[in-house]
């Protein structure tokens, strides 16, 4: 994997796991039925209370301070006839519609350290087991967490195995720290192209609570590609997209993993017109023609498959960031050379 996409599906996953900022939303996201319910915790002062919102696609449901949110029962009841309604209300033989749960406060040594989140809105698991923490920075197992995460956001990928372990080992109370290491120890796995401890990391991380964002669904079918479970890759590509949509966008960091899944299972015509769709979005990105010509290949269209892999070669000279002893990068210039395109002006 070249290095620029490395740094950008590490920053995915770094903005799902900072620090609480001064008085910023930390918000989670989790895709329900085609849709994105967003829970966001927003921090206060010393003993001032703080408060919780849910809203789905960016619609606002609830505003509530932490006192009144332990336990929420709201009802709607759906008016005959037409009207408006959220998506998620839009249920099978439910004419009164409830969102129930709450955000239950987690105690140690009777002081308050994270609350533990689960509604259901209908029949659906709207959120669920998303906690926040309100950790001690004091405490040891806190600063290995900060101090493994830290390695891997700074590329010492190996020395952030021991310190991350630790943290998952002393987390065993504390499901959102632990899960979050598992994220950070999944990339860290990645790099070191451990793929197998990759995915089962990312798995584990997703067992704990789903996808939070859009950092952790296209991490977890990057790791899903690596092990060739190229369906399941689609599959979370798919949830990856809605996010997409909401932001009215196309984005190469989704359409251009499709497209290689695609061309990996060898749905050529589909790869093509993915990749095509994609380039607007960013044209300069090189391994997307790269990846286009491979499907042209695959189609027995040599001519248009040359034109794209001298298109990569034209944009790799000049595109930064990029490892030149990668594998894609290696494969790619071997490639060029099986279509005669001299390789010697390529970056050294």
């Amino acid at each position: 994997m070249m290095k620029l996409t490395a740094a950008l599906c590490l920053s995915l996953v770094a903005t799902m796991s900072q620090a609480q900022d001064d008085n910023k939303p930390d918000c989670r996201h989790q895709v329900v039925d085609k849709n994105i319910v967003s829970l966001c915790h927003r921090p206060a002062g010393l003993f001032q209370h703080y408060h919780f919102s849910l809203s789905l696609n960016d619609q606002l449901i609830f505003v509530l301070v932490d006192d009144y949110v332990e336990k929420v029962e709201l009802e709607h009841i759906i008016p005959e006839g037409p009207a408006l309604e959220f998506p998620l209300s839009k249920q099978p033989g439910l004419k009164r519609v409830k969102i129930t749960g709450g955000c239950v406060p987690i105690s140690e040594q009777q002081t308050e350290v994270g609350r533990k989140c689960d509604f259901s809105w209908g029949k659906l698991q709207a959120i669920r087991n998303v906690w926040f923490d309100f950790p001690d920075k004091d405490d040891p197992v806190y600063q290995q967490c900060m101090t493994g995460q830290a390695a891997v956001t700074t590329g010492k990928q190996a020395d952030s195995l021991p310190l991350l372990e630790a943290c998952i080992k002393g987390s065993a109370k504390n499901d959102q720290q632990r899960r979050q290491a598992l994220i950070y120890r999944a990339w860290a796995h990645y790099t070191l192209e451990n793929f197998p401890a990759s995915l089962k990391d990312q798995q584990a991380a997703f067992a704990i609570s789903p996808a939070q964002g859009y950092g952790d669904l296209v991490n977890m079918a990057l790791y899903l590609r690596e092990m060739k479970q190229y369906q399941e890759a689609l599959t979370t590509l798919a949830q990856a997209e809605v996010f997409d949509k909401q932001a009215r966008r196309i984005s190469m960091s989704t359409q251009y993993p499709i497209g290689w899944n695609l061309q990996l299972m060898g749905r050529n015509e589909e790869a093509v017109k993915v990749l095509t769709d994609a380039i607007p979005a960013q044209p300069n990105f090189p391994f997307t023609y790269y990846l286009r010509g491979l499907a042209h290949e695959g189609l027995a269209n040599r001519e248009a498959a040359k034109a794209d892999f001298e298109k990569f070669k034209e944009l790799l000279v000049t595109f930064p960031g990029i490892d030149m002893n990668s594998r894609l990068v290696q494969a790619a210039i071997k490639k060029l050379q099986e279509y005669g395109i001299p390789v010697n002006d390529a970056k050294n």
